[in-house]
């Protein structure tokens, strides 16, 4: 993991992004049934008691009925809060993400985290006061939509791994950020149903703001800043200047032969058809195995910590024991991160008993290395002064394109429900046979392009000469 020490003690920078990614999943569902329960009770107006009932599984005509009647009016809610995070967060993304390079990473970590803290002060706010229309949860996004979100946490954290490792131990701290972020996930999708019961709205926001709170001065204090001859002028002014996606772009080409810039399109492409594969189930996958296989809610609950763990374990595998231990290349890691992710969607759509979904999950453990070994991969192609804006818009457009992906998913699910219902299982696989080629075409550029090349390691695919500064 990467760390900085003080005195005796050793403090890692994805200590904060565990505790970010365990809040933001500790809220979200809960945020969703808050949405319904609230469009319910104070925008439709319906008993309370009735409202209440909506989202606990007991399944009477009274309560089915009355979700038939919620779920439009709050799906309008949803779909203006998808919104905001698909256009807003990623504009805010890029912006802040390429100042980093001049200003540092830590005011940007601590800007993101700021608005996280604000957001959760808001929704505490608006959970205690029980009359208070659901729409006003939009108001909690506004800090974090202008203060770059989760995508630009990511994104820092990423630029500030390259920053202060060799390219030898890169691979490594990037499957440790990927682990980090898992786990959080993991740990905040098991416990949510449960500290709803226990605390209600109220505690579950309360405990999202000292997460955040905790990390928040975690950064301060225990991690150093890893860009030095930082820029101290002008800061606002020169943060949202138009020209800077021009920039971006001209910085990321300028001074490379056509293989780098084809290499480098490759990648970015390639990491943003396994963003929209990666979103393919994210709202299908529970109303698909409802609908076939009967699971109730905690089933699934259990069944997505059951494969939140498969890709820890995969993550590890993958950055530690191949690419690390055992030296195997990025690109070959990747090949059989798609390879093993498309045989578990053929099998989840093949897939006729319980065991048989539970298999399909363990085949999509390797899919944890993959955002790690691409990241890796291009961070070797860009210069460390220009990773920030790179990275940026990358994160930015994977930010839109999860959103786009999750969308034409839904759409093919909802259009297929009737005949085959499994459809978008065997389109997510054929994303990942895409992904496959696109690899392989990597792979073959990086033989052909050995010249400018010398290998390090595990990956051949590190420049000689570095771009000028």
């Amino acid at each position: 993991m990467t760390y900085c020490s003080l005195k005796t003690f050793k403090f890692f920078v994805e200590i904060p992004v565990l505790l970010l990614s365990f809040a933001v999943m500790f809220e979200t569902t809960i945020s969703t049934h808050l949405i319904l329960f609230r469009t319910c009770y104070v925008t439709l107006g319906y008993n309370r008691s009735n409202c209440v009932l909506l989202g606990t599984g007991r399944e009477i005509n009274e309560t089915a009925l009355l979700e038939k009647m919620v779920q439009p009016y709050a799906s309008i809610l949803l779909m203006v809060q998808s919104c905001m995070h698909a256009f807003i967060m990623p504009i805010f993304c890029f912006y802040l993400g390429s100042s980093s390079d001049k200003f540092g990473r830590k005011p940007i970590l601590l800007a993101c985290f700021g608005g996280f803290i604000g957001c959760y002060i808001i929704m505490t706010i608006i959970s205690m006061l029980p009359q208070t229309s659901p729409w006003y949860i939009l108001i909690s996004l506004i800090p974090v939509c202008i203060s770059g979100g989760f995508p630009l946490v990511i994104t820092t954290v990423i630029s500030y791994i390259t920053d202060i490792t060799e390219e030898h131990n890169r691979g490594i701290r990037m499957g440790s950020c990927e682990a980090a972020f898992t786990i959080g996930v993991l740990l905040g999708t098991f416990c949510s149903s449960f500290a709803l019961n226990a605390f209600g709205f109220t505690g579950i926001y309360i405990t999202c703001m000292l997460c955040s709170i905790i990390a928040w001065f975690f950064i301060l204090f225990l991690i150093p800043e890893s860009k030095t001859n930082l820029e101290t002028e002008d800061k606002i002014i020169s943060l949202f200047k138009l020209s800077l996606v021009q920039k971006t772009l001209k910085l990321t080409f300028e001074g490379r032969n056509l293989y780098d810039k084809m290499l480098i399109i490759f990648i970015v492409v390639l990491m943003l058809l396994f963003t929209i594969a990666r979103f393919s189930d994210h709202c299908t996958l529970f109303l698909y195995l409802r609908q076939t296989f009967g699971w109730s809610l905690k089933r699934f609950t259990l069944y997505m910590a059951f494969k939140s763990i498969v890709i820890i374990v995969g993550s590890i595998i993958g950055a530690v024991v191949l690419n690390k231990l055992l030296h195997v290349r990025e690109t070959i890691v990747l090949i059989i991160g798609f390879f093993t992710t498309m045989c578990s969607y053929l099998l989840l759509g093949l897939a006729k008993k319980n065991w048989e979904i539970y298999l399909a999950g363990c085949f999509k453990g390797l899919c944890g290395a993959v955002n790690p070994m691409a990241r890796l991969l291009l961070s070797k192609l860009i210069s460390k002064k220009d990773i920030g804006k790179v990275f940026g818009l990358v994160v930015a457009m994977e930010t839109v394109s999860g959103h786009v992906g999750n969308s034409i998913f839904t759409y093919i699910y909802n259009r297929t429900l009737a005949q085959r219902p499994s459809t978008f299982c065997f389109v997510t696989a054929g994303f990942y046979v895409l992904e496959v080629f696109i690899t392989l075409v990597i792979m073959y550029m990086h033989k052909q392009h050995r010249k400018g090349y010398h290998k390090i390691d595990s990956e051949e695919a590190t420049r000689e000469s570095s771009i000028s500064e």
